[in-house]
């Protein structure tokens, strides 16, 4: 008896579901196409509405339909955001585990110093002096950026703003000479 219950149930939310979606199904995709980066997020977005109002159907007293709506994707979207950047830490936080054991093989090592080498190189050829002088102590002294402004006697917004600009220069840089070596082969 309580299983016919429980089918009759499904079957009337799954009704239920497919009301709403004939009714609001464009406003859904809109909002979800709105809080989503990629077609393919607002279409899970969009299915896992679906499979929500299937499985707990929009309570009777709820007045105003499309609000509910609203906040109910947005509050998902942020959930499955929130999950995500979670998701992306616990990566982070195991990758420090397992990195040591990449640093192990010669080869690795050797392909690392090459790279390093290399990128000290240009930066030694292309950059002005204090964005030389803030990058070699940031990352290659580890010094904070405090410290580094304190052994170079400017402000920290000074250092970040030397980093900035650094970086900058040295991403157009390699987007350069990347492109020269593809034009070679």
């Amino acid at each position: 008896m309580a299983e016919q219950f429980q089918r009759t149930a499904s079957y009337v939310n799954v009704a239920h579901a497919n009301e709403v979606f004939a009714e609001y199904g464009d406003f859904i995709r809109r909002i979800a196409c709105f809080c989503t980066s990629s077609e393919a997020e607002a279409d899970d977005l969009f299915q896992d509405f679906y499979l929500q109002v299937a499985s707990r159907p929009i309570p009777s007293d709820v007045k105003n339909v499309r609000g509910y709506i609203y906040r109910c994707i947005v509050n998902r979207a942020k959930d499955i955001t929130t999950k995500a950047i979670r998701y992306g830490h616990r990566l982070r936080r195991y990758s420090c585990y397992v990195a040591p054991c990449l640093e192990a093989t010669p080869e690795v090592s050797a392909i690392g110093a090459e790279q390093k080498e290399l990128l000290l190189n240009l930066i030694q050829r292309c950059l002005d002096e204090r964005e030389k002088t803030a990058i070699k102590l940031k990352y290659y002294d580890s010094k904070s950026t405090k410290e580094a402004a304190a052994q170079m006697g400017i402000k920290t917004g000074s250092v970040r703003r030397y980093l900035t600009s650094g970086f900058r220069r040295i991403r157009q840089l390699v987007k350069v000479e990347q492109g020269a070596s593809r034009d070679v082969l």
